[in-house]
């Protein structure tokens, strides 16, 4: 795209995404084992009827939201000019999560009262609500940086976000698009995997299949994390462009 043109940059953005995880891998994937990785182990071996399920299934929850967020901070500060080193991603993206991490929280709950009510529907009204909540991920998507790079509440965060959504909706769906058929195929793969693996025992910490599906969701979802950030300032990029 040349230099004054005016549009959300896909291309762009997808080679932003693969760099930031590249660049700050170490930092990303330490974060994930912490804050997704061992929820998910402990969700696997617990009773799923049982209390702990529930408390496992809630820190799961604020373990994403707070990684999301963190993430968020680290890429914008690298698209900015101002990489971080791993401990400062860390530490610095800690101490300015809470205005990213309430956005987190609010669009989480969102998804899981809309899956809930999906629940109560027929499958065609299901499969349609779902659409809809992608949708809505995808035109604030950019909620959770915008909070944490302009100090916004999480009602001002959003609206932020789709005021910069507006108009670039088509690239912004080329970006998610690019990233889920880079990893979907793969998640198939290693769904079938884990399958052959463990077949219909019961699955325990000593389970292959287990670490090989926690690997492959640790890094995946390493990627997604990148998303966001790359997506807000390729936004702003595009907003301040004259026109």
């Amino acid at each position: 795209m040349s230099e004054g043109a005016v549009g959300f940059d896909a291309a762009l953005a997808v080679r932003r995404v693969a760099l930031g995880f590249w660049l700050d891998f170490a930092p990303i994937v330490t974060l994930g084992f912490g804050l997704l990785t061992l929820s998910r182990l402990a969700g696997a071996v617990v009773d799923p009827a049982g209390p702990a399920a529930t408390v496992v299934a809630v820190l799961a929850g604020f373990g994403a939201a707070l990684f999301a967020t963190i993430v968020s901070f680290g890429v914008v500060e690298r698209l900015r000019g101002r990489p971080l080193d791993p401990g400062a991603f860390a530490s610095r993206g800690l101490i300015a999560s809470p205005p990213g991490f309430s956005v987190a929280l609010l669009l989480g709950a969102l998804l899981v009262l809309a899956a809930i009510v999906a629940l109560l529907l027929p499958p065609a009204a299901a499969l349609g609500l779902y659409a809809a909540a992608g949708f809505g991920v995808v035109r604030v998507i950019a909620a959770v940086p915008a909070a944490l790079a302009e100090r916004l509440a999480p009602v001002d965060a959003l609206r932020r976000a789709l005021a910069l959504g507006a108009g670039q909706v088509g690239g912004v769906v080329a970006l998610v698009g690019l990233v889920a058929l880079a990893l979907g195929p793969a998640w198939l793969i290693v769904d079938a995997l884990v399958k052959g693996i463990d077949g219909d025992t019961s699955v325990t910490l000593a389970s292959p299949g287990l670490w090989l599906r926690a690997v492959f969701e640790l890094l995946a979802w390493s990627v997604v994390a990148v998303v966001p950030g790359v997506a807000y300032v390729g936004l702003v990029e595009a907003e301040e462009r004259p026109r």
